[in-house]
C-alpha cells in the first residue's frame, strides 16, 4: 500500500464520522430551532388575536367602527410580523383593516384557524369573535352567550422573518460543520506524523516478506507504540524462514499421498472388490479403446459371456460366504486361461466377460470350451465334500458395424441365454444377423 494511499484512508477514517455526527446534529438543531421559532409566533399571534378579538366585541355589537379601526391600527403597527390586520363581520365582510389583505371566503369558522395563504407565503388567522356571558347579579347565571360569532378577526402573519432565521440557522449549522470538518483534518495532519510514517514502513515490510525476501527486517522505527509491533513481525520472519524448508518437505510428503491416495481410490473404483477383475464401468472403457485398435489394425475382436450355472441354488444351499468363494475360484480360473492383453471383468453377480484381441470366433469359442472344462474339473474343496459347479458361455465377435462394445454384449447375451436354454455347461456363438468380423 502507498503511503498516499494510507494518509488517504486515515484521512476518511478521521472525517467521516466527524462529518456526519456534525450533519446529524445540526439537522437536529435546526429543524428543533425552526419548531420551536413556528410554535413561538403561532402562540404570540394567537394572543394577539385573542385579545383583538375580546376587544372587539362591544364595538362590533354596538357598530362602533371608530374604536375598531384605532385598535387594528395600533396592533398592526405594533407587530412587524404582521402585514394584514382586519376586522370583518359575522357575514365575512370586512368593517375595518390595516395593511393589504384578501377577501374572507369560504366557510366562517366557528373556532381559530390556521390555514396558508397563497402558496405558502404567508400564514393567516381567523378568530371568531364571541360573545362573553354577562353577569347581571349575585344570582343570576347572566345571559347566555350567541350562537352565531358577531364578527371575525383576520390576521395576516409573515413569513419573512421566520425564513430569514431559518436561513441564518442554515448557514450557522454549515458554518459548524465545516468547522469540524477542519479541524478533523488538522487532527489528521497531526496524526500522521507519527502514525503514518511508521505504518507505512510497515507495511512496505510486510509486501517484501510476502514476496518472499524473509531476510527483510523492520527496524528503527522511532516510535515506543510500533516498534513493538515490528519486532513481532520480524520474529515471525525468522521463524517462517526456518520453517520454510520443513514446510516444503511436508507438503511435498502430503502431496505425494495425496496423489497415491488419488491413484487407489481411481483404481478401487475400477476393480471388483470381490475378485480383483475389472467392473462394468472399466470394462466398456477398455473395451471401446480396443475396438477403435481393431478398426484401425483391422485385427478380429472376439467377447464372452460367462455365468455361473444355478448359483443362486449354491448360495442357498450353501450360503453367500461360499457363494462368494465360487466366485474367487472362478475369477482365478479366468485369469489362469486368458492372455495379458484380454480383458476379464465381473459385470454382474455371476456374469462374467471377455474381451480377447486379434481373436476371431473360432478362437473365441475353444477358448471358451477350454474355460468350461476348467469348471468342472476344479470343484471348490469344503471339507471332506466337494462342490461342483459349471458355466454356460455365449460367444461373438466384433463386427465393422459395432459402434461400441454394446452391440456385441446383446449378441453374446442372446448366446448366453441359448446356453442355458440348451441345458447349461454349454458354449453357443452368436452369429446370426452378424456381419462379417473385423478380420
Amino acid at each position: 500500500m502507498r503511503r498516499g494511499d494510507f494518509r488517504i484512508r486515515l484521512l476518511l477514517a478521521v472525517i467521516l464520522p466527524s462529518v456526519l455526527m456534525a450533519c446529524l446534529l445540526g439537522l437536529f438543531w435546526w429543524n428543533w430551532t425552526a419548531h420551536t421559532l413556528e410554535n413561538a409566533l403561532r402562540e404570540r399571534v394567537e394572543a394577539t388575536a385573542k385579545q383583538l378579538a375580546t376587544a372587539s366585541e362591544l364595538p362590533l355589537f354596538s357598530g362602533d367602527v371608530q374604536s375598531l379601526q384605532g385598535m387594528v391600527e395600533s396592533i398592526g403597527t405594533g407587530d412587524a410580523d404582521l402585514i394584514a390586520v382586519k376586522v370583518a363581520d359575522q357575514h365575512g365582510t370586512t368593517i375595518v383593516n390595516h395593511g393589504t389583505a384578501d377577501l374572507l371566503g369560504g366557510d366562517l369558522p366557528r373556532s381559530a384557524r390556521w390555514s396558508r395563504e397563497q402558496n405558502g407565503r404567508y400564514w393567516r388567522l381567523v378568530q371568531p369573535v364571541l360573545s362573553a356571558p354577562l353577569a347581571i347579579d349575585d344570582t343570576a347565571t347572566g345571559v347566555p352567550p350567541r350562537a352565531e360569532p358577531l364578527g371575525y378577526v383576520v390576521l395576516d402573519v409573515s413569513l419573512r422573518r421566520l425564513t430569514d432565521m431559518r436561513d441564518n440557522m442554515l448557514l450557522l449549522g454549515g458554518t459548524v460543520i465545516v468547522v469540524a470538518i477542519l479541524v478533523s483534518i488538522a487532527l489528521m495532519i497531526w496524526l500522521s506524523h507519527g502514525v503514518v510514517q511508521p505504518l507505512t514502513r510497515i507495511i512496505k515490510g510486510v509486501e517484501t516478506m510476502g514476496r518472499g525476501d524473509l531476510d527483510t527486517r523492520i527496524e528503527g522505527l522511532g516510535s515506543p507504540v510500533f516498534q513493538p509491533l515490528a519486532d513481532v513481525i520480524n520474529r515471525m520472519a525468522e521463524g517462517v524462514k526456518l520453517t520454510q524448508a520443513e514446510l516444503q518437505h511436508r507438503i511435498d510428503d502430503a502431496t505425494k499421498e495425496l496423489r497415491e491416495a488419488k491413484h487407489k481410490a481411481e483404481q478401487e473404483a475400477r476393480m471388483d472388490a470381490l475378485t480383483g477383475l475389472y467392473n462394468r464401468r472399466a470394462f466398456l472403457e477398455r473395451a471401446d479403446e480396443e475396438l477403435l485398435r481393431a478398426r484401425r489394425y483391422n485385427t478380429p475382436l472376439s467377447l464372452v459371456m460367462v455365468d455361473l450355472d444355478n448359483f443362486k441354488a449354491i448360495n442357498d444351499k450353501w450360503g453367500h460366504a461360499i457363494g462368494d468363494q465360487v466366485l474367487i475360484a472362478f475369477a482365478d480360473i479366468l485369469k489362469g486361461s486368458m492372455r495379458e492383453v484380454d480383458i476379464v471383468a465381473r459385470i454382474g453377480g455371476e456374469e462374467f466377460v471377455l474381451l480377447m484381441t486379434q481373436t476371431a470366433l473360432e478362437e473365441a469359442r475353444q477358448a471358451a470350451e477350454r474355460i468350461r472344462k476348467d469348471v468342472m474339473a476344479s470343484p471348490l474343496q469344503l471339507g471332506d465334500a466337494e462342490l461342483h459347479w459349471t458355466a454356460s458361455l455365449g460367444v461373438t465377435a466384433l463386427t465393422g458395424e459395432d459402434q461400441s462394445v454394446v452391440a456385441a454384449l446383446v449378441r453374446a447375451d442372446w448366446a448366453l441365454y441359448r446356453a442355458k436354454e440348451g441345458g447349461r455347461n454349454r458354449v453357443e456363438c452368436e452369429t446370426q444377423n452378424t456381419p462379417t468380423p473385423l478380420l
